[in-house]
C-alpha cells in the first residue's frame, strides 16, 4: 500500500488534514467505493481516495472463504516541518548566494612541494545562511581538506527560498590549491 502523496503547494495552503475514509475490500482484496466520511478540503480528499482505491487487502473470511467488508480508516496528511526538511537546489525557487567568503590556507608543507590539489566540499546553508555539516565528497590530497572545510565554515550565504520561506539547502562547492 502506497500512501498517498501530499504535494507540497497544497501543504503550505491546507497544513494537516485529517480524513476517514469509508469503503468495501471484495472477496480478492480490491478496495471498491472508496469515500471521505469526514475530513479533509476536496483536492486532498481526492489524492486520498485515488491512491486508496489502488490498494489491496487481505480479505475478511467467514469460516475460511473470503467475504465482502465494510472498513474505515483515518489518514492523516502532515505538513511538512520546513524546519527539517533539506531541499535541493533544483527545488527552489531562489537559491542561496555567498555574501561572505573566505580562502583556504594553502598548507605550507604542500605549497613548498609545489603540489596543487582540488577538494570539493558538500554541505547545508541553513535558514539564516551558516554553512553546516560540511563534509568532503572529493580530494584529490587529504591534506587540503581541513583547510577547505576551515575556511567554507567561515562563510556565509543568503538562505534559500522555497514559496517564500527561507530554507535549508544542500550545497557543493570546490575548492582549488594552485601556485600562482
Amino acid at each position: 500500500m502506497e500512501p498517498p502523496s501530499y504535494p507540497f503547494a497544497l501543504q503550505q495552503r491546507y497544513g494537516t488534514q485529517n480524513i476517514k475514509v469509508r469503503f468495501l475490500v471484495d472477496e480478492k482484496g480490491d478496495v471498491l467505493f472508496p469515500r471521505v466520511v469526514s475530513g479533509g478540503v476536496p483536492a486532498v480528499n481526492q489524492i486520498v481516495l485515488d491512491a486508496v482505491g489502488r490498494w489491496k487487502f487481505q480479505p475478511a473470511t467467514i469460516k475460511g472463504e473470503p467475504i465482502i467488508a465494510m472498513t474505515q480508516i483515518p489518514i492523516i496528511m502532515n505538513k511538512l516541518d520546513l524546519s527539517k526538511v533539506v531541499f535541493e537546489t533544483d527545488d527552489l525557487d531562489k537559491m542561496p548566494w555567498p555574501v561572505k567568503r573566505v580562502a583556504p590556507v594553502y598548507p605550507e608543507k604542500l605549497r613548498k612541494s609545489g603540489v596543487r590539489g582540488r577538494v570539493t566540499l558538500i554541505f547545508v546553508v541553513d535558514e539564516n545562511g551558516v554553512v553546516i555539516n560540511p563534509r568532503v565528497e572529493s580530494s584529490t590530497d587529504n591534506a587540503f581538506d581541513w583547510p577547505a572545510v576551515k575556511a567554507l565554515k567561515k562563510w556565509r550565504f543568503t538562505p534559500g527560498m522555497k514559496d517564500g520561506r527561507t530554507v535549508k539547502t544542500r550545497m557543493r562547492q570546490p575548492f582549488s590549491f594552485s601556485l600562482r
